[in-house]
Protein backbone atom coordinates (compact mmCIF):
# COMPACT_ATOMS: atom_id res chain seq x y z
CA UNK A 1 0.00 0.00 0.00
CA UNK A 2 0.93 4.15 0.37
CA UNK A 3 3.13 3.11 3.20
CA UNK A 4 5.39 0.41 1.84
CA UNK A 5 5.25 2.11 -1.54
CA UNK A 6 6.79 5.10 0.27
CA UNK A 7 9.19 2.60 2.11
CA UNK A 8 10.98 1.39 -0.99
CA UNK A 9 10.54 4.95 -2.81
CA UNK A 10 12.87 6.06 -0.07
CA UNK A 11 15.08 3.09 -0.09
CA UNK A 12 16.01 3.48 -3.63
CA UNK A 13 16.95 6.82 -2.80
CA UNK A 14 19.36 5.78 -0.04
CA UNK A 15 18.18 7.63 2.89
CA UNK A 16 20.63 7.07 5.53
CA UNK A 17 18.30 8.77 7.71
CA UNK A 18 15.62 6.18 9.20
CA UNK A 19 14.02 8.67 11.80
CA UNK A 20 12.44 10.87 8.34
CA UNK A 21 11.44 7.38 6.55
CA UNK A 22 9.28 6.51 9.66
CA UNK A 23 8.33 9.88 10.44
CA UNK A 24 6.74 9.74 6.70
CA UNK A 25 5.24 6.28 7.28
CA UNK A 26 3.57 7.79 10.25
CA UNK A 27 2.07 10.76 8.80
CA UNK A 28 0.91 8.22 5.74
CA UNK A 29 -1.26 6.44 8.57
CA UNK A 30 -2.45 9.45 10.60
CA UNK A 31 -3.78 11.16 7.67
CA UNK A 32 -5.29 7.84 6.19
CA UNK A 33 -6.98 8.06 9.89
CA UNK A 34 -8.28 11.69 9.04
CA UNK A 35 -6.04 13.32 11.43
CA UNK A 36 -4.02 15.57 9.29
CA UNK A 37 -2.85 18.30 11.72
CA UNK A 38 -1.24 14.94 13.81
CA UNK A 39 0.28 13.99 10.53
CA UNK A 40 1.22 18.04 9.62
CA UNK A 41 3.44 17.87 12.78
CA UNK A 42 5.31 14.40 11.53
CA UNK A 43 6.04 15.80 8.62
CA UNK A 44 7.38 18.90 9.55
CA UNK A 45 9.40 17.04 11.72
CA UNK A 46 10.29 15.41 8.41
CA UNK A 47 11.11 18.11 6.91
CA UNK A 48 13.31 19.66 10.31
CA UNK A 49 15.36 16.77 9.84
CA UNK A 50 15.32 16.47 5.79
CA UNK A 51 14.36 20.10 4.46
CA UNK A 52 12.56 19.81 0.68
CA UNK A 53 11.78 16.16 0.99
CA UNK A 54 9.62 15.85 -2.20
CA UNK A 55 7.14 13.24 -0.87
CA UNK A 56 6.52 15.52 2.87
CA UNK A 57 6.19 18.36 0.52
CA UNK A 58 3.58 16.06 -1.02
CA UNK A 59 2.00 14.96 1.51
CA UNK A 60 1.35 17.89 3.06
CA UNK A 61 -0.16 19.16 -0.23
CA UNK A 62 -2.26 16.42 -0.18
CA UNK A 63 -3.21 17.71 3.49
CA UNK A 64 -4.05 21.01 1.76
CA UNK A 65 -6.08 19.41 -1.01
CA UNK A 66 -8.51 17.53 1.98
CA UNK A 67 -9.26 20.80 3.11
CA UNK A 68 -9.86 22.31 -0.05
CA UNK A 69 -6.88 24.71 0.26
CA UNK A 70 -5.76 25.09 -3.32
CA UNK A 71 -3.12 27.64 -2.93
CA UNK A 72 -1.44 26.04 -0.26
CA UNK A 73 -1.60 22.52 -1.99
CA UNK A 74 -0.22 24.54 -4.99
CA UNK A 75 3.06 25.72 -3.19
CA UNK A 76 3.51 22.49 -1.61
CA UNK A 77 3.14 20.39 -5.10
CA UNK A 78 5.30 22.78 -6.94
CA UNK A 79 8.01 22.56 -4.41
CA UNK A 80 7.75 18.59 -4.08
CA UNK A 81 7.94 19.06 -8.23
CA UNK A 82 10.91 20.89 -8.26
CA UNK A 83 12.64 18.61 -5.84
CA UNK A 84 12.08 15.78 -7.91
CA UNK A 85 11.53 16.33 -10.89
CA UNK A 86 11.06 13.56 -12.67
CA UNK A 87 8.42 12.06 -10.70
CA UNK A 88 5.10 11.98 -12.76
CA UNK A 89 2.92 11.85 -10.01
CA UNK A 90 3.95 14.96 -8.68
CA UNK A 91 2.98 16.95 -11.60
CA UNK A 92 -0.30 15.22 -11.14
CA UNK A 93 -1.24 16.20 -8.25
CA UNK A 94 0.18 19.67 -8.93
CA UNK A 95 -2.35 19.60 -11.78
CA UNK A 96 -5.12 18.90 -9.36
CA UNK A 97 -4.29 22.26 -6.88
CA UNK A 98 -4.11 23.99 -10.32
CA UNK A 99 -7.80 23.14 -11.51
CA UNK A 100 -9.13 23.60 -7.59
CA UNK A 101 -7.47 27.39 -8.52
CA UNK A 102 -9.40 27.85 -11.39
CA UNK A 103 -5.97 28.11 -13.10
CA UNK A 104 -6.31 26.33 -17.07
CA UNK A 105 -2.65 27.17 -17.77
CA UNK A 106 -1.21 26.08 -14.93
CA UNK A 107 -2.89 22.33 -15.05
CA UNK A 108 -2.51 22.26 -18.67
CA UNK A 109 1.72 22.62 -18.03
CA UNK A 110 1.35 20.13 -14.99
CA UNK A 111 -0.41 17.17 -17.12
CA UNK A 112 1.92 18.25 -19.87
CA UNK A 113 4.90 17.63 -17.97
CA UNK A 114 3.57 14.50 -16.67
CA UNK A 115 2.82 13.17 -19.92
CA UNK A 116 6.50 14.31 -20.93
CA UNK A 117 7.72 11.98 -18.60
CA UNK A 118 5.91 9.20 -18.96
CA UNK A 119 3.38 9.10 -22.34
CA UNK A 120 2.02 5.87 -21.44
CA UNK A 121 0.09 8.02 -18.03
CA UNK A 122 -2.95 6.93 -18.71
CA UNK A 123 -4.41 9.29 -16.25
CA UNK A 124 -2.61 12.08 -16.99
CA UNK A 125 -3.85 11.76 -21.05
CA UNK A 126 -6.97 11.39 -19.85
CA UNK A 127 -7.39 14.41 -17.42
CA UNK A 128 -5.38 16.58 -20.46
CA UNK A 129 -8.38 15.25 -22.62
CA UNK A 130 -10.89 16.57 -20.30
CA UNK A 131 -8.85 19.63 -19.64
CA UNK A 132 -9.29 20.53 -23.33
CA UNK A 133 -12.82 19.63 -23.68
CA UNK A 134 -13.53 22.18 -21.10
CA UNK A 135 -11.46 24.47 -22.75
CA UNK A 136 -13.60 23.91 -25.86
CA UNK A 137 -10.52 22.49 -27.60
CA UNK A 138 -11.83 20.22 -29.97
CA UNK A 139 -9.36 18.92 -31.95
CA UNK A 140 -7.06 18.80 -28.47
CA UNK A 141 -9.24 16.51 -27.28
CA UNK A 142 -9.68 14.31 -29.67
CA UNK A 143 -6.12 13.65 -30.02
CA UNK A 144 -5.79 13.09 -26.06
CA UNK A 145 -8.53 10.94 -25.64
CA UNK A 146 -7.67 8.82 -28.51
CA UNK A 147 -4.37 8.47 -27.17
CA UNK A 148 -5.85 7.36 -23.43
CA UNK A 149 -8.03 4.88 -25.49
CA UNK A 150 -5.29 3.54 -27.43
CA UNK A 151 -3.37 3.12 -23.79
CA UNK A 152 -6.60 1.25 -21.70
CA UNK A 153 -6.80 -1.07 -24.25
CA UNK A 154 -4.48 -3.18 -22.59
CA UNK A 155 -6.61 -2.83 -19.68
CA UNK A 156 -8.11 -6.39 -18.84
CA UNK A 157 -9.77 -5.60 -15.29
CA UNK A 158 -11.26 -2.16 -15.84
CA UNK A 159 -12.71 -0.10 -13.04
CA UNK A 160 -16.43 0.72 -14.22
CA UNK A 161 -16.05 4.49 -13.10
CA UNK A 162 -12.58 3.88 -16.29
CA UNK A 163 -14.98 2.49 -18.23
CA UNK A 164 -17.61 4.77 -18.37
CA UNK A 165 -15.13 7.70 -18.70
CA UNK A 166 -13.39 5.75 -22.15
CA UNK A 167 -17.20 5.17 -23.55
CA UNK A 168 -17.43 9.04 -23.23
CA UNK A 169 -14.09 8.95 -25.12
CA UNK A 170 -15.12 7.05 -27.96
CA UNK A 171 -18.56 9.08 -28.25
CA UNK A 172 -16.63 12.50 -28.33
CA UNK A 173 -13.80 10.66 -30.92
CA UNK A 174 -16.37 9.63 -33.22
Amino acid sequence: TASLLLAMRLEGRGYMDVTVGRLLQQAVEVRRRGQGEEAERLLSQALARHPGEPQALNLLGLIALDRQDFADARLRFAAAAQADPQEAALWMNLASAERGLGAAEGERAALQRAIDIDQRNLMAQIRMAQLQQRLDERHGAADSWSKALALSAAISDMPPALAATLEDARLFVR
